[in-house]
């Protein structure tokens, strides 16, 4: 199965044949083979399936759960609809096969006056400042700003926060959320946002802004979303202009 006269290295063969072999013959909860058994299996040397293997985890096809654990296969990244208003955070990650979570870190009343111009207020109004951060398998994959008026949801303290605030806002405001407009940009992360994500200091993440708007015109929620890259693709539909 591996030719040792083609043009193409035998590490990058080797690791073509394992990743296809561990998709079709191991789950996610599976160990997957020791380098030993690979090369038993193959009649390669361990520095072959060494490459091999590093390949793979730079790819991030497979990962080592523990630093001197058995490799174990990644799971795929979920695909995001950047479309999507309802459930940003959470039904893509279950289409996925993955658990979310959501933990509040803060909760408090601010005023600051761009945020008041992106949600089209008074400078001087008090709006909600919600900071979550949400996991995926209890990795923290997005860190969320989320500022809502508290002329709008003066209650909003009173509701669990770890929950969906789209579900809040269907529940509790006058007109229901229609329609959002979002930006999306790949920045270098803060400290604090890489502390947040567990990622080094100035890796690259994605950044989506997005303010919320209700049938009635209002605009209920502007929120800034850091985003692991790692961990996301995205998708949505485009059509024909007229």
């Amino acid at each position: 199965m591996l030719d040792a006269n083609s043009p193409v290295p035998l590490f990058h063969q080797l690791r073509d044949l394992l990743d296809l072999w561990f998709h079709q013959a191991f789950t996610l909860d599976d160990d997957l083979p020791t380098e030993k058994e690979i090369t038993e299996r193959f009649g390669v040397s361990r520095i072959t399936v060494r490459r091999a293997l590093d390949a793979l985890i730079n790819e991030d096809i497979v990962m080592r759960p523990k630093s001197r654990g058995r490799l174990r296969l990644r799971r795929t990244s979920p695909v995001q609809r950047l479309n999507r208003l309802r459930g940003f955070f959470t039904d893509d990650l279950l289409a996925a096969g993955i658990q979310p979570s959501t933990k509040t870190l803060s909760f408090n009343r601010t005023i600051n006056e761009r945020v008041n111009a992106s949600l089209h207020l008074p400078a001087d109004a008090e709006c909600f400042c919600v900071e979550r951060l949400h996991y995926a398998a209890e990795q923290p994959v997005a860190h969320q700003l989320s500022y809502i008026p508290v002329s709008l949801l003066p209650q909003l303290e009173t509701y669990d926060l770890s929950k969906s605030l789209m579900a809040i806002f269907d529940q509790a405001l006058p007109s229901p959320i229609h329609r959002g407009e979002q930006q999306l940009l790949v920045r270098n992360a803060t400290l604090d946002e890489a502390l947040h994500l567990e990622l080094p200091v100035g890796s690259a993440v994605i950044l989506i802004k997005r303010v919320a708007y209700m049938e009635n015109g209002q605009a209920a929620e502007y929120f800034i979303a850091t985003m692991n890259p790692k961990f996301y693709q995205f998708s949505m539909t485009v059509y024909a202009e007229d």
